[in-house]
This record gives structure tokens, sequence and C-alpha cells, in this order.
């Protein structure tokens, strides 16, 4: 074979390697994902392997935000980072990365922002946003800037097992949902102690209305991940196999919020529904003797019972 019969089979081998994706995607799918673009706000412990699941599904444009490095405690938990990522920022890894698996992808770095402004103007350009940051402030900008778009928002979350929500412009947002206290204030105001307290005891108020027995493990985290989700530097604590399973579900909710959106068919695994649903199936059990024990059940369970309103 002649070196220009060789390149010419190389390129279409190439340009066919998303091809064997196509028989598990209904009609339609697989050409929608190749003009996509996705918003990844936060590129690290689940915005990095949500990434790189991306990334080998075949989309074709990402925009990635997210204003830290790796450092060596980085590598335990962070599927991106290894030994040569240290001390370089997440965002460029995750550019690389990208590009390795799909020259031809477009990967642009945008700023990481709690100004709804700033992330609308990187929202805007993209077909849903995967939630990869752990700080709250940021985050309740990026849904209020994601309502504004028009575009649904794929995050994680940890109750009953690692999984993850989806929520469309016209679903009720996590502040919604479950009754933060951050409603009438700007993103940016967010990060206030008492502010950032009572929202994770409302999201653990579900939690425990779950999962009751992992009470006295919750208690125990919440002096240590209060600072963290404030955006204090402290690190948040990661563990590699639940950190990878829920980068690879952001991954794939991405893709069935993109299909939902134009009218594909392709079943999404994080419903909003379903954890007020649960909620309120829990609310009509007795409540765990071990949850009893704490002295602070009541407060709790009202909680709870004010989430279901």
């Amino acid at each position: 074979m002649s070196g220009k019969s060789q390149m010419e089979s190389y390129i279409q081998e190439w340009k066919s390697r998303f091809e064997r994706q196509r028989k598990f995607l209904p009609k339609g799918l697989y050409e929608i994902i190749g003009r996509s673009a996705v918003y990844l706000d936060g590129v690290g412990a689940f915005g990095g392997p949500a990434a790189l699941i991306l990334a080998k599904t075949g989309v074709q444009k990402f925009l990635i935000s997210d204003s830290q490095s790796y450092h060596v405690d980085s590598i335990v938990g962070q599927l991106l980072a290894n030994v040569d990522s240290v001390g370089h920022s997440k965002t460029e890894i995750a550019k690389e990365i990208i590009l390795k698996i799909n020259p031809e992808a477009e990967v642009e770095i945008v700023p990481s922002s709690n100004r709804i402004e700033v992330l609308r103007s990187s929202i805007d350009r993209v077909d849903a946003v995967v939630m990869g940051m752990d700080t709250f402030s940021e985050g309740i900008a990026c849904y209020r800037a994601a309502r504004e778009c028009q575009k649904p928002v794929v995050d994680f979350f940890f109750f009953p097992t690692p999984n993850v929500s989806s929520t469309f412009p016209e679903d009720p947002m996590p502040e919604e949902r479950f009754d933060y206290p951050t409603q009438s204030l700007a993103p940016e105001d967010c990060d206030q102690a008492e502010v950032g307290k009572e929202s994770m005891a409302r999201l653990l108020a579900y939690g425990f209305s779950t999962l009751p027995e992992i009470y006295e493990e919750c208690q125990d985290l919440i002096p240590d991940l209060l600072p963290c989700l404030l955006k204090l530097e402290l690190p948040i604590p990661t563990f590699a196999p639940m950190t990878a399973q829920i980068g690879v579900l952001l991954a794939r909710e991405a893709i069935a919020c993109i299909a939902q959106t134009h009218r594909i068919k392709f079943p999404r695994l994080g419903w909003p529904a379903f954890y007020l649903d649960m909620i309120c199936a829990n609310s009509r059990v007795p409540i765990s003797p071990f949850l009893k024990e704490s002295p602070n059940w009541e407060t709790w369970y009202q909680r709870m019972l004010e989430m279901q309103k």
C-alpha cells in the first residue's frame, strides 16, 4: 500500500472512531452528540472524569472552568491527576486530555465565577451544564444562570448512593427544592457561614430521610465540610471509586439531557421528582430508632417535612 493510501486509510479509520457507539444510541442522537457543546463548571474530582467520558462519547465543544491546580493529594481522588500534573492547572490538564482523545474538539477555558452575568456568557453557548465544582455560591450562581439561559444542569448527589440529578429550566432548582435560605440573596452573599450551615442542614435532612443510619457519620463531617462548602482553603475528602463513578454518571446524564432537548427518547437517571418522591415515601414510615437517639432528630424531621410542601 502506498504512503498516500495508508494515510487515506488512517484518516477514514480516525473519522469513524466514534461509530462503535452508534448502535447503542437512539436514531439521530449520535449526530447530535457530535454537534453538541457542554459547559463543565469544575474539572477536578467529578468534572474531570465527566470531561473524559464526554470526549470519548464524541462531544465536539467544551467550555471548562476551574480556578484550582493539582496537588500531590489530588492524585488519589481525581482521575485526571498524576505525578506529572502536580502544580498544573486543572483546566490545562483537562484540555490536554480531551484533545488527545479528539484532536478535532474545541476546548475553551473560561473564568470561574459566582457572578451570574459572567456564567451566562459561557452557558448561553452550550447545550448542557455539568456541575463539577464544590463551592456553594458558585453552584447557586450556575443554576440561576442556566435557568436564565434555558439550559439543563446536571449535578452530583450522594444520597441514597453516589448518583446524579438533572434540572431543566422549568424544574425547581436545589435551593428551591430544599428551601435554602439563599433564595433572596445574591450568589456572592451565599457564602455566609450561617447561610451555608442551614443549607447544608436541609440537604442532610434529605439524606437522613433516605439513609438515617448515616446520621452519626454526617454529624461528624459537618465541621469539616462546612468550611469547604463556603470556599475556604481546605481540601474536601475524596474517595477514588466514588468520584470516578459520579463523573461517569454526570457524563451519561448530560447526554440524556441533550437528547431530551432534541426530543429524542433517552432515559434520564436524575429526575428531580425522584428525590421528592423518596422524601415523601420515607416520611410516611416511622423514623429510624437510630435517628431518634439524636437530640436533634425532631429538627431534622421538621426540615424534611418542610421540604415536601
